[in-house]
């Protein structure tokens, strides 16, 4: 079967890339992990000895093997890999085996990658957090919500570039409000 057939995810209205502002939607595998009880040291030793990275111990994003890990919480990430779905999780189950939860969320959240001047202040509108970059550096992530909707808002880095996780169903409305704001 080819990838579609697979993981068939529903489509994101995405804003078409003009001179002052540029919306996409990369296909990623998502994969939600909490660490089982007490075994958070565990965990983050393997990801240490076997993907090449710490895992955030507080709102930030480190990467290694493939993956990108967000902070979500006291013992929680999200992974963020380019892999298909199942294979992401069949590498991070191979991993973290005993000392995590993981479970696929790829078709629970959208992607929006934000670039140029343009999304930041569109951003700035619309979120309740400082987005200047002394406040809000390159890696650095935030839970937060774009009206009443939850988003993970990250840092990329210069330009600016921003990620936000949204859910999948709220997607079309907050490419709306970036769009408007």
């Amino acid at each position: 079967m080819d990838k579609g057939t697979l993981f068939a995810r529903p489509a994101v209205a995405i804003a078409p890339p003009t001179a002052d502002f540029a919306i996409s939607s990369p296909d990623c595998a998502i994969v939600h992990i909490v660490s089982a009880p007490r075994r958070v040291a565990d965990l983050r030793g393997l990801a240490s000895s076997k993907l090449g990275c710490e895992l955030p111990h507080k709102p930030g994003l480190t990467a290694g093997d493939g993956f990108e890990f967000v902070w979500t919480g006291p013992d929680r990430w999200l992974a963020i890999g380019s892999r298909l779905p199942e294979a992401s999780m069949g590498k991070l189950a191979s991993v973290f085996a005993e000392t995590a939860s993981l479970v696929d969320v790829s078709d629970a959240y959208a992607l929006l990658r934000l670039g140029s001047p343009k999304a930041n202040e569109a951003l700035m509108k619309l979120l309740p957090i400082d987005l200047h970059p002394s406040a809000f550096p390159s890696g650095a992530v935030a839970l937060t919500h774009i009206g009443h909707v939850g988003v993970i808002v990250v840092q990329r880095g210069p330009g600016p570039i921003f990620d936000v996780l949204v859910p999948r169903s709220f997607a079309a409305s907050i490419v709306g409000r970036i769009e408007h704001a």
